[in-house]
Protein backbone atom coordinates (compact mmCIF):
# COMPACT_ATOMS: atom_id res chain seq x y z
CA UNK A 1 0.00 0.00 0.00
CA UNK A 2 1.36 3.56 -1.04
CA UNK A 3 1.95 5.44 2.02
CA UNK A 4 0.89 9.75 1.91
CA UNK A 5 4.57 10.28 2.38
CA UNK A 6 5.29 8.33 -1.09
CA UNK A 7 2.38 9.89 -3.04
CA UNK A 8 4.14 13.27 -1.85
CA UNK A 9 7.50 12.35 -3.07
CA UNK A 10 6.30 10.75 -6.18
CA UNK A 11 4.44 14.13 -6.74
CA UNK A 12 7.36 16.44 -6.13
CA UNK A 13 9.96 14.25 -8.23
CA UNK A 14 7.25 14.26 -11.02
CA UNK A 15 7.29 18.41 -10.81
CA UNK A 16 10.78 18.82 -10.03
CA UNK A 17 12.35 16.13 -12.85
CA UNK A 18 16.10 17.52 -12.02
CA UNK A 19 15.92 17.30 -8.70
CA UNK A 20 13.84 19.00 -5.77
CA UNK A 21 16.66 21.66 -4.07
CA UNK A 22 15.75 23.98 -1.02
CA UNK A 23 17.52 26.24 1.61
CA UNK A 24 16.51 25.59 5.18
CA UNK A 25 18.62 28.28 7.82
CA UNK A 26 19.80 26.97 10.62
CA UNK A 27 19.98 30.18 12.71
CA UNK A 28 18.70 30.94 15.94
CA UNK A 29 19.92 27.26 17.07
CA UNK A 30 21.50 28.51 20.55
CA UNK A 31 17.99 29.89 21.35
CA UNK A 32 16.69 26.38 20.08
CA UNK A 33 18.96 24.44 22.46
CA UNK A 34 18.18 26.41 25.22
CA UNK A 35 14.14 25.94 24.74
CA UNK A 36 14.32 22.28 24.61
CA UNK A 37 16.75 21.63 27.51
CA UNK A 38 13.59 23.17 29.51
CA UNK A 39 16.19 23.52 32.31
CA UNK A 40 16.57 26.93 34.29
CA UNK A 41 19.36 27.92 32.39
CA UNK A 42 19.61 31.19 32.37
CA UNK A 43 21.16 31.89 29.03
CA UNK A 44 24.96 29.97 29.03
CA UNK A 45 25.24 27.33 27.21
CA UNK A 46 27.75 25.34 29.22
CA UNK A 47 28.64 22.52 27.41
CA UNK A 48 29.44 23.53 23.68
CA UNK A 49 30.17 19.93 22.47
CA UNK A 50 26.56 18.84 23.88
CA UNK A 51 24.95 22.03 21.74
CA UNK A 52 26.91 21.08 18.66
CA UNK A 53 25.76 17.64 18.63
CA UNK A 54 22.34 19.09 19.37
CA UNK A 55 22.66 21.21 16.09
CA UNK A 56 24.35 19.07 13.98
CA UNK A 57 21.29 15.81 14.62
CA UNK A 58 18.65 18.74 14.41
CA UNK A 59 19.95 19.39 11.03
CA UNK A 60 20.36 16.09 9.69
CA UNK A 61 16.67 15.04 10.80
CA UNK A 62 15.07 17.56 9.27
CA UNK A 63 17.49 16.81 6.08
CA UNK A 64 16.10 13.27 5.82
CA UNK A 65 12.88 14.49 6.28
CA UNK A 66 13.30 16.12 3.01
CA UNK A 67 15.13 13.26 1.52
CA UNK A 68 12.22 11.10 2.47
CA UNK A 69 9.84 13.61 1.00
CA UNK A 70 11.56 13.33 -2.61
CA UNK A 71 14.01 16.30 -1.93
CA UNK A 72 17.32 15.88 -3.45
CA UNK A 73 19.84 18.62 -2.84
CA UNK A 74 19.62 20.04 0.59
CA UNK A 75 21.27 23.36 1.39
CA UNK A 76 21.72 24.60 4.63
CA UNK A 77 24.21 27.79 5.55
CA UNK A 78 26.18 27.11 8.51
CA UNK A 79 27.77 30.25 9.46
CA UNK A 80 28.81 33.92 8.03
CA UNK A 81 31.67 35.25 6.59
CA UNK A 82 32.77 37.24 9.75
CA UNK A 83 32.09 34.36 12.03
CA UNK A 84 35.72 33.87 13.46
CA UNK A 85 35.84 37.37 14.26
CA UNK A 86 32.50 38.59 15.25
CA UNK A 87 31.93 36.90 18.49
CA UNK A 88 35.47 36.60 20.41
CA UNK A 89 38.14 34.12 20.00
CA UNK A 90 36.53 31.22 22.10
CA UNK A 91 33.35 31.23 19.88
CA UNK A 92 36.04 31.03 16.86
CA UNK A 93 37.74 28.38 18.20
CA UNK A 94 34.38 26.50 18.98
CA UNK A 95 33.39 27.00 15.32
CA UNK A 96 36.74 25.72 13.69
CA UNK A 97 35.96 22.42 16.16
CA UNK A 98 32.73 21.95 14.89
CA UNK A 99 33.39 22.39 11.41
CA UNK A 100 35.55 18.80 11.89
CA UNK A 101 32.13 17.26 12.79
CA UNK A 102 30.90 17.43 9.17
CA UNK A 103 33.30 14.99 8.10
CA UNK A 104 32.98 11.90 10.66
CA UNK A 105 30.71 10.57 13.54
CA UNK A 106 27.32 11.19 12.90
CA UNK A 107 27.53 13.20 10.04
CA UNK A 108 29.76 10.71 8.29
CA UNK A 109 27.37 8.03 9.06
CA UNK A 110 24.54 10.64 7.86
CA UNK A 111 25.84 10.40 4.76
CA UNK A 112 26.60 6.44 4.20
CA UNK A 113 22.55 5.69 5.20
CA UNK A 114 21.09 8.17 3.10
CA UNK A 115 23.46 7.68 0.14
CA UNK A 116 24.65 11.61 -0.08
CA UNK A 117 27.16 13.71 -1.13
CA UNK A 118 28.26 16.25 1.18
CA UNK A 119 29.59 19.62 -0.65
CA UNK A 120 31.36 22.18 1.59
CA UNK A 121 30.29 25.43 -0.47
CA UNK A 122 32.88 28.93 0.66
CA UNK A 123 36.10 27.16 1.02
CA UNK A 124 37.53 29.30 -1.36
CA UNK A 125 36.95 32.14 0.92
CA UNK A 126 38.08 30.65 4.22
CA UNK A 127 41.88 29.77 1.42
CA UNK A 128 42.04 32.67 0.68
CA UNK A 129 43.12 33.69 4.24
CA UNK A 130 46.47 33.93 6.13
CA UNK A 131 47.70 30.32 7.28
CA UNK A 132 47.20 31.07 10.91
CA UNK A 133 43.44 32.25 10.36
CA UNK A 134 41.05 29.41 11.80
CA UNK A 135 38.67 29.36 9.18
CA UNK A 136 41.77 28.98 6.43
CA UNK A 137 42.64 25.84 8.85
CA UNK A 138 38.98 24.10 8.97
CA UNK A 139 38.88 24.80 4.74
CA UNK A 140 41.74 23.37 4.65
CA UNK A 141 40.74 20.02 6.34
CA UNK A 142 37.33 20.14 4.63
CA UNK A 143 38.71 20.66 1.20
CA UNK A 144 41.01 17.10 1.63
CA UNK A 145 37.89 14.86 2.16
CA UNK A 146 35.65 17.12 -0.59
CA UNK A 147 38.27 16.55 -3.00
CA UNK A 148 38.55 12.58 -2.02
CA UNK A 149 34.57 12.29 -2.15
CA UNK A 150 33.32 11.28 -5.63
CA UNK A 151 31.02 13.08 -7.55
CA UNK A 152 27.43 12.25 -6.81
CA UNK A 153 24.31 14.40 -8.10
CA UNK A 154 21.44 12.41 -6.94
CA UNK A 155 21.36 13.62 -3.68
CA UNK A 156 24.00 16.22 -1.85
CA UNK A 157 23.71 17.95 1.74
CA UNK A 158 25.18 21.82 0.82
CA UNK A 159 26.89 23.14 3.73
CA UNK A 160 27.35 26.58 3.34
CA UNK A 161 30.08 28.11 5.74
CA UNK A 162 30.47 31.59 5.36
CA UNK A 163 31.06 32.15 1.15
CA UNK A 164 31.25 35.47 -0.40
CA UNK A 165 29.51 35.23 -3.75
CA UNK A 166 31.45 38.38 -5.19
CA UNK A 167 35.16 36.80 -4.44
CA UNK A 168 33.44 33.37 -5.73
CA UNK A 169 32.09 34.47 -9.01
CA UNK A 170 35.88 36.99 -9.60
CA UNK A 171 37.63 33.53 -9.37
CA UNK A 172 35.44 30.88 -11.20
CA UNK A 173 36.08 30.34 -14.91
CA UNK A 174 34.05 28.84 -17.69
CA UNK A 175 33.83 29.30 -21.39
CA UNK A 176 32.17 32.16 -23.07
CA UNK A 177 28.30 31.21 -23.36
CA UNK A 178 26.81 30.61 -27.16
CA UNK A 179 25.50 33.61 -28.70
CA UNK A 180 22.12 33.66 -27.82
CA UNK A 181 19.18 35.43 -29.13
CA UNK A 182 17.20 35.84 -25.64
CA UNK A 183 18.40 36.01 -22.36
CA UNK A 184 16.94 32.98 -21.38
CA UNK A 185 18.90 30.67 -23.63
CA UNK A 186 21.84 32.69 -21.81
CA UNK A 187 20.54 31.58 -18.57
CA UNK A 188 20.12 28.03 -19.72
CA UNK A 189 23.35 27.85 -20.73
CA UNK A 190 25.57 29.69 -18.07
CA UNK A 191 23.65 28.54 -14.70
CA UNK A 192 24.58 24.65 -15.44
CA UNK A 193 28.37 25.44 -16.37
CA UNK A 194 28.53 27.91 -13.26
CA UNK A 195 27.02 25.01 -10.95
CA UNK A 196 29.16 22.66 -11.54
CA UNK A 197 31.82 24.51 -11.54
CA UNK A 198 30.78 26.25 -7.77
CA UNK A 199 29.15 23.47 -6.39
CA UNK A 200 31.40 20.22 -8.13
CA UNK A 201 28.28 18.39 -9.57
CA UNK A 202 24.74 19.87 -11.53
CA UNK A 203 22.46 21.20 -8.33
CA UNK A 204 19.34 23.23 -9.80
CA UNK A 205 18.57 26.45 -8.47
CA UNK A 206 16.94 26.75 -5.25
CA UNK A 207 12.93 25.88 -5.51
CA UNK A 208 12.29 26.88 -1.63
CA UNK A 209 14.04 28.84 1.04
CA UNK A 210 12.66 28.42 4.63
CA UNK A 211 13.87 30.50 7.07
CA UNK A 212 12.90 31.92 10.38
CA UNK A 213 11.09 35.15 11.31
CA UNK A 214 11.15 34.56 15.09
CA UNK A 215 12.74 38.18 15.51
CA UNK A 216 10.46 39.79 13.26
CA UNK A 217 13.12 40.08 10.55
CA UNK A 218 13.18 38.39 7.43
CA UNK A 219 16.70 37.16 6.84
CA UNK A 220 18.01 36.23 3.89
CA UNK A 221 20.96 33.96 3.89
CA UNK A 222 22.64 31.55 1.76
CA UNK A 223 24.34 34.16 -0.05
CA UNK A 224 26.17 32.11 -2.99
CA UNK A 225 23.02 29.60 -4.06
CA UNK A 226 20.45 32.56 -4.02
CA UNK A 227 23.19 34.86 -6.28
CA UNK A 228 23.83 31.80 -8.47
CA UNK A 229 20.62 31.55 -9.32
CA UNK A 230 19.68 34.71 -10.54
CA UNK A 231 16.23 35.26 -11.20
CA UNK A 232 15.07 31.98 -11.31
CA UNK A 233 11.94 31.90 -9.21
CA UNK A 234 12.05 30.38 -5.53
CA UNK A 235 9.27 30.28 -2.68
CA UNK A 236 9.94 31.66 0.87
CA UNK A 237 8.75 30.37 3.62
CA UNK A 238 8.97 31.79 7.38
CA UNK A 239 8.21 29.96 10.58
CA UNK A 240 7.49 31.76 13.87
CA UNK A 241 9.89 29.87 15.43
CA UNK A 242 13.62 28.18 15.28
CA UNK A 243 13.97 27.03 11.38
CA UNK A 244 14.92 23.46 13.31
CA UNK A 245 12.11 22.88 15.19
CA UNK A 246 9.90 22.40 11.93
CA UNK A 247 8.01 19.49 11.79
CA UNK A 248 7.21 16.93 9.93
CA UNK A 249 3.40 18.40 9.74
CA UNK A 250 4.78 21.71 8.55
CA UNK A 251 7.33 20.58 6.18
CA UNK A 252 4.32 18.39 4.21
CA UNK A 253 2.98 22.06 4.25
CA UNK A 254 5.38 23.49 2.69
CA UNK A 255 6.03 20.97 -0.03
CA UNK A 256 2.38 20.77 -0.90
CA UNK A 257 2.41 24.07 -1.95
CA UNK A 258 5.29 23.76 -3.69
CA UNK A 259 2.85 21.46 -6.25
CA UNK A 260 0.31 24.34 -6.84
CA UNK A 261 1.21 26.04 -10.31
CA UNK A 262 2.68 29.01 -10.80
CA UNK A 263 0.58 31.79 -11.87
CA UNK A 264 2.13 33.84 -14.85
CA UNK A 265 0.47 36.38 -16.46
CA UNK A 266 0.93 35.52 -20.51
CA UNK A 267 -1.33 39.20 -21.60
CA UNK A 268 -0.55 42.59 -21.28
CA UNK A 269 -3.91 42.81 -18.99
CA UNK A 270 -6.33 41.29 -17.25
CA UNK A 271 -8.91 40.50 -19.66
CA UNK A 272 -10.95 37.27 -18.61
CA UNK A 273 -9.71 37.49 -15.35
CA UNK A 274 -11.50 40.22 -13.54
CA UNK A 275 -15.46 41.80 -13.96
CA UNK A 276 -16.08 45.20 -13.58
CA UNK A 277 -17.56 44.12 -9.84
CA UNK A 278 -14.47 43.02 -8.80
CA UNK A 279 -12.87 45.76 -9.92
CA UNK A 280 -14.93 47.88 -7.67
CA UNK A 281 -14.80 45.40 -4.94
CA UNK A 282 -10.78 45.52 -4.51
CA UNK A 283 -10.94 49.26 -5.28
CA UNK A 284 -12.92 49.66 -2.16
CA UNK A 285 -10.83 47.47 -0.09
CA UNK A 286 -7.40 49.05 -1.08
CA UNK A 287 -9.08 52.80 0.07
CA UNK A 288 -10.10 50.95 3.21
CA UNK A 289 -6.51 49.99 3.44
CA UNK A 290 -4.77 53.81 2.30
CA UNK A 291 -7.58 55.41 4.84
CA UNK A 292 -6.22 53.32 7.93
CA UNK A 293 -2.15 53.78 7.72
CA UNK A 294 -2.56 51.14 11.11
CA UNK A 295 -2.67 48.28 8.44
CA UNK A 296 0.92 49.10 7.43
CA UNK A 297 3.16 46.09 7.96
CA UNK A 298 6.92 46.94 8.75
CA UNK A 299 9.41 43.90 8.55
CA UNK A 300 13.45 43.97 8.36
CA UNK A 301 15.40 42.30 5.57
CA UNK A 302 18.64 40.95 6.96
CA UNK A 303 21.61 39.89 5.01
CA UNK A 304 23.96 37.79 7.31
CA UNK A 305 23.90 37.67 10.77
CA UNK A 306 23.19 39.82 13.85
Amino acid sequence: MITERETLASQLQAAYPQGLTGIFISGTTRRQYLYERGDSSDGRITDFSDYVDYMLRKVLELARLFYAYGGRHFITPLFWWNAFESRGSELARMYRDFGGNLVKGMAQAFYEEEKVTPIFLGLDTWLAMPPDHLGRQLAEELRQVQEAVPANSTRTLVWELGSLPVYTFQHVRIPDPTPANLPEDLLKELYPAYSRAIYGTYIPHPHLYVGSAQSGTLRVRAPLPLALSGAEYCRFFYVPYPTLMLTEKALVTILTDLLAPLQHSTTYDYRAKLTPDLIQAERDRIQRLIDDPSQILGLSRQFGEE
